[in-house]
């Protein structure tokens, strides 16, 4: 944790005047203003009085809040809306940690919290639900400073006017993205994204309880995987692609090893322990460093006899690298950016000529080679995620190709509730069956009869 205590202090005692309180601590300015000086003044009474209990790599919580909790009994300090609990954690939030988004951060059930000025911060919880925060930072030089705190602390990226616009990680699982002056107006203070991806580590059962698929549906998808037929997940920003990845993979027989590469930090936590705590499945997790970048390292991971290789997004070359690799026969599941299952072999096809000088044709025809199954997620109007399509690539005899869509998600109602809240009502169909090359994949490769005889049960609409 990253304790910049002395731009904090400065932030909030250059960005606006403060009032301080009387005598007789009766609060005459609004909230935020009160907050500011009660914080200043608390922190000028712990950096005074116990100067050891602020250096950095030092900092006991529980110490540092009695001080703080000194403080306010001997001066009597209340604040409207606090509790004495509250106050002290806000405070300490304030000194030490960020600020408002702090509990947000460690709660599983936040999968995003998007800062859009310095007053204006929405929580995205679980489940769809979108949470206005009531209250703000303190002011625009706050939120900036907390912002680049939170950035120097977790991933020692730095945010200022030479680089106002920055992109990385915090810890395994959460993506950030931020922007401060020039690019953003001084009086917002600062602008970020902050994603945590599959905090609850989603298993089949929860998928299937969202209605984000169904049963036979996943069963196909991690089948797919186990049984070296690649796939490849389609769909926007905040789709779901990476979650239903990491459901997917949390599938596969212990036994067969997989070996998971992604770029800077690592967001997939696939290592499984057993009662014992002893780790019972066989999970390789790489990502990339200096020169050791996904298409280097995924050429390394051939060598090192996997079952299944987890690519993080395709952005630039390693698609080209992806592609080889699922037409050796080792299953590659992946992700893109695209709006459509049958628009992802144009995007493949597309950053692959960003470093292959190799014809649209050529390449377009090894990419549905390579991943005859895509799955396209999107996130509806009720906040929901979706498994909008999976198709299946047949590659025929004359050299042609069909893609047939296998299940799709068909939306009947966009409408709102009693509520006013987005209310969404459809249905998955099952279109086609899997083709009878990839049912003598299946069987080659040894999936049980049973198994397959599940996924050619379901009704064809």
């Amino acid at each position: 944790m990253n304790n910049n205590l002395a731009t904090s202090t400065r932030s909030l005692s250059e960005a606006r005047s403060f009032d301080e309180l009387n005598a007789n601590n009766v609060l005459t300015t609004n909230r935020i203003d009160i907050l500011a000086s009660i914080l200043n003044r608390i922190q000028s009474y712990v950096r005074s009085s116990y100067p050891r209990s602020l250096t950095p790599d030092a900092i006991n919580e529980r110490d540092v809040k009695s001080f703080i909790l000194m403080f306010v009994r001997d001066n009597k300090v209340t604040v409207d809306g606090f509790t004495g609990k509250e106050l002290i954690d806000r405070v300490y939030w304030e000194m030490v940690e960020y600020s408002v988004i702090t509990p947000y951060l460690n709660d599983i059930n936040v999968e995003e919290i998007n800062i859009n000025s310095w007053d204006a911060i929405r929580i995205q919880w679980r489940g769809g639900k979108v949470e206005i925060l009531k209250e703000g930072f303190l002011s625009p030089m706050h939120a900036r400073d907390i912002i680049v705190r939170l950035l120097q602390s977790e991933s020692e990226i730095l945010l200022d006017e030479n680089i106002p616009i920055v992109r990385g990680h915090l810890r395994n699982n959460i993506r950030i993205s931020a922007a401060s002056t020039p690019i953003l107006d001084s009086i917002r203070g600062v602008q970020a994204s902050i994603r945590i991806i599959n905090p609850t580590k989603m298993k089949k059962r929860d998928f299937i309880k969202a209605e984000t698929l169904t049963t036979e549906m996943f069963l196909l998808l991690s089948v797919c995987l186990s049984h070296a037929v690649s796939i490849c997940l389609s769909g926007a920003t905040d789709s779901g692609k990476t979650t239903l990845m990491s459901g997917i993979l949390s599938e596969f027989p212990k036994d067969k090893r997989i070996i998971t590469i992604e770029e800077q930090t690592r967001e997939f936590d696939l290592v499984h322990t057993n009662a014992d705590g002893i780790i019972d499945n066989n999970v390789v997790h790489w990502v990339t460093h200096g020169d050791y970048d996904m298409s280097t390292l995924l050429s390394f991971a051939l060598t090192n006899h996997p079952h299944a290789i987890c690519m993080g997004e395709l952005k630039s070359k390693e698609a080209y690298a992806s592609l080889k690799a699922a037409r050796t026969g080792h299953a590659v599941i992946t992700n893109t950016h695209t709006d459509s299952c049958r628009g992802t072999y144009k995007r493949i096809v597309e950053l692959c000529q960003e470093s292959r000088n190799i014809a649209f044709e050529t390449l377009y025809a090894s990419a549905t080679e390579a991943f005859p199954i895509v799955v396209h997620t999107q996130k509806l109007n009720d906040n929901s995620r979706k498994v909008m399509e999976i198709t299946e690539c047949i590659q025929n005899d004359d050299n042609s190709i069909t893609i047939n869509t296998l299940y799709e998600y068909d939306v009947e109602l966009n409408d709102f509730d009693a509520q006013g809240n987005p209310m969404v009502v459809g249905r998955f169909i099952k279109r086609n069956n899997i083709s009878k090359a990839l049912q003598k994949k299946f069987k080659n490769n040894g999936l049980p009869t049973s198994v397959l005889e599940t996924l050619l049960r379901g009704e064809v609409a």
